[in-house]
């Protein structure tokens, strides 16, 4: 079928933890996961120059990106996961499971780590 939205398979809420309750997503953090949803295939740059507005730093959003998608990528390693194929030297994330529209909640392995 022609025209037809190709949709990712989804993956059962135990093999990749708690997603980010949606009244507690970070701004930015909310808008590069959307970003991520859309896309299916992302690096920290591509997201910086198209999240950040007039007059913001770029560098700053770029690392905070690659933080977020890193920290993505290992909470969820089957959802999220980073290519061997770089472009211009950054890293490419696809996205290969639907996880919802909030994104994973990296808050939540850190506070199981704590003692």
């Amino acid at each position: 079928m022609r025209g037809a939205k190709k949709l990712l398979p989804s993956l059962h809420k135990a093999a990749h933890g708690p997603m980010t309750p949606a009244d507690q997503v970070e701004p930015f953090a909310g808008r590069l996961w959307k970003l991520l949803c859309i896309r299916k295939v992302l690096t920290a740059e591509e997201a910086a120059n198209l999240l950040v507005d007039a007059g913001q730093d770029v560098g700053r959003a770029r690392t905070r990106a690659s933080e977020l998608l890193l920290a993505w990528s290992r909470q969820c390693p089957l959802a999220i996961q980073p290519s061997d194929r770089r472009i211009k030297g950054a890293k490419r994330y696809g996205l290969m499971v639907d996880l919802g529209p909030t994104p994973p909640d990296i808050r939540a392995k850190a506070r199981s780590r704590a003692p």
